[in-house]
């Protein structure tokens, strides 16, 4: 199966976005805001500040990954496509990996990526877009609107059936400790 992608400044900033979900998410907003509300109720019956402290400093560092996040991203592009005179990528999806080709404006091939399917980092299917993440600086956008839903929806399940399903979560659930048995209650025997 073969797909085609015209390099887009603004999908591609879309999809360097998109990759920040991994690292900060509702998760990490609701910890924030229970930090602060600690910190504020430890500071109005305590007069403690330290609470308050950490979460100036963890707000800090948030923003500054994420101004570092945004100028990265938005320079990425130049870098990537523009200086490489990359126009189009055409993905071609194997029995083992993903072959990209890069073109320029007329289609002559510049170079050639190849990414196994076991190495990719994260996919993922949206309505409107299918965002491929084969390492951790190198994605590639699919938007859907340019191609028919039958097409779409094989691709999607040719890569559902070639591809480990925990590269399609964005977030990964560590478990210390195994995962435990539910209760029940059994009558005995008599």
């Amino acid at each position: 199966m073969e797909i085609i992608i015209d390099t887009d400044k603004k999908e591609y900033f879309k999809c360097s976005m998109y990759y920040m979900r991994r690292y900060f998410g509702i998760r990490e907003s609701i910890l924030l805001a229970v930090l602060l509300v600690v910190g504020v109720l430890l500071f109005a019956l305590a007069g403690q500040l330290f609470i308050l402290i950490l979460f100036g400093v963890s707000v800090l560092i948030i923003l500054l990954a994420l101004t570092l996040f945004l100028i990265t991203s938005a320079t990425g592009y130049k870098v990537d496509m523009e200086k490489k005179g990359i126009a189009h990528q055409k993905l071609e999806f194997t029995e083992d990996a993903i072959l990209v080709t890069n073109m320029d404006k007329v289609g002559t091939p510049i170079f050639i990526e190849t990414h196994p399917y076991e190495k990719l980092d994260k996919i993922s299917v949206k309505k409107k877009r299918i965002y491929i993440y084969a390492q951790v600086s190198v994605f590639y956008y699919i938007i859907a609107k340019k191609y028919d839903n039958e097409t779409c929806d094989k691709l999607v399940d040719f890569m559902r059936s070639h591809i480990r399903e925990e590269v399609f979560k964005m977030k990964k659930t560590h478990r210390a400790l195994p995962k435990k048995k539910k209760l029940t209650y059994e009558e005995d025997d008599k």
